[in-house]
């Protein structure tokens, strides 16, 4: 009876232990993607903020990366491309988490470059 109840219980135990490295695999996932978005959305408000006041963004491509120490798990990546709309650019800021590859991007539209009328310099 000893056996047996030893042997259920090293059972039980082994279950548990694999339910709590889930647990806490999910949980990493969680914070990860907490500080990718968060990030994501910092990063995005910045690039506005940068559009206003330069009346525009120019098309192309910038990248970086996040300076804190529980940051540097990430990168960034903005690409300014022509839309559809006319005198409307794209700006699509992606960011990348390092150790698992994972992408999160967030696109907005922005004032594209003035265009310069006909006949002035």
């Amino acid at each position: 009876e000893v056996i047996l109840a030893v042997s259920l219980l090293a059972v039980g135990l082994v279950g548990v232990l694999a339910a709590y490295a889930k647990s806490a695999d999910t949980l990493r996932l969680a914070q990860d993607n907490l500080r990718a978005f968060t990030l994501l959305r910092r990063e995005m408000a910045a690039v506005e903020i940068r559009a206003c006041e330069q009346r525009y963004l120019p098309l192309g491509t910038e990248e970086g990366e996040f300076s804190e120490p529980d940051e540097r798990d990430f990168r960034w990546r903005l690409e300014v491309t022509p839309s559809p709309v006319k005198a409307v650019n794209q700006a699509t800021l992606t960011v990348t988490h390092r150790r698992s590859g994972r992408n999160y991007a967030l696109a907005t539209y922005l004032p594209g470059e003035p265009e310069t009328p006909v006949g002035v310099p």
